[in-house]
């Protein structure tokens, strides 16, 4: 339990320094298509030698999740990240993926379109806390007159993120989600190099090498490996609580390493959010654990 909760907390950490290095590659010099095109090539890189590591020299991807991740990464991925990254240049690192969260809204609104999902009171309660938390936030945008292209670029992300976890509950029931995860990475890599050429990395300097690097290592490469391992440890309920704790990484290094003000409304719109993710989880850990008490009787 213990080792596989650290595992998560790692990738957690690892997926909320991604703000971070983002915009410090960017105050280096680098504009968004050279993180992007460096995060995912040297990703595609990194997760392919771990595949291979785990299964032994073995590599097999299957024509249909190439196919699958040939449309998800340019509507989807690419588009996400583009946007996210964007927003970076107008508004704070705490904004953006405060903003961001605020996609539990949005994909209970297209469960509910899609798919006809009804949530249960636990569920709508978890939902009030997030919409309350997108009140604080969005209240504290207004108040600092946050620029309008960096909210567009955020809520962007955030319903392109929405839409992509849809699809993905549809693709991934019959794929694996690491040879999924891999594919994905590729392609973008594929389109983001092709867009920036890659010939731009001779041109970096010393530090802005370090924020590619970086940005293709810590939130992407490590991240997803950590998280798949701490998942398959205890499970996805457990992961998704200390999950959580990206967010409170991005706000607390927004002010800590970038300089970045953090408002008391922020900070009250992250405890919401954070809530309201973690609300609907321990209710599935009590369920779980009653299974578990009535099968052993």
């Amino acid at each position: 339990m213990i080792r596989g909760a650290a595992l998560v907390v790692g990738s957690a950490v690892c997926y909320g320094m991604g703000p971070i290095i983002f915009k410090s590659g960017m105050r280096a010099g680098l504009v968004p298509l050279d993180l992007l095109m460096c995060r995912f090539c040297l990703a595609a890189t990194l997760l392919a030698a771990f595949m291979l590591i785990r299964d032994r020299g073995r590599l097999r991807i299957p024509g249909r999740t190439m196919l699958r991740a040939g449309i998800a990464a340019p509507v989807f991925n690419c588009s996400q990240t583009f946007l996210f990254v964007t927003a970076l240049q107008y508004i704070p690192a705490s904004t953006n993926s405060l903003i961001l969260y605020f996609y539990p809204l949005a994909v209970a609104v297209l469960s509910r379109l899609f798919f006809g999902f009804r949530g249960g009171r636990g569920f709508y309660a978890s939902l009030l806390l997030v919409l309350a938390g997108s009140v604080f936030v969005s209240f504290d945008a207004f108040f600092q007159a946050a620029p309008l292209p960096g909210i567009a670029a955020s809520v962007g992300a955030m319903l392109v993120f929405s839409a992509n976890l849809i699809v993905l509950q549809r693709f991934l029931r019959t794929e694996e989600p690491m040879a999924f995860t891999l594919s994905v990475f590729v392609v973008a890599g594929a389109i983001f190099a092709a867009v920036r050429g890659p010939a731009a990395v001779l041109e970096y300097t010393p530090e802005q090498a370090m924020w590619a690097a970086l940005a293709g290592i810590v939130p992407t490469a490590l991240s997803v490996p950590l998280l798949y391992a701490g998942v398959a440890r205890i499970g996805s309920a457990y992961a998704a609580i200390f999950s959580s704790l990206e967010l409170v990484v991005t706000v607390a290094l927004s002010g800590l390493v970038l300089g970045e003000a953090v408002s008391w409304r922020q900070v009250a719109g992250m405890g919401c959010i954070v809530g309201g993710l973690t609300l609907p989880n321990l209710a599935l850990l009590r369920a779980y654990r009653a299974v578990r008490r009535a099968g052993g009787r």
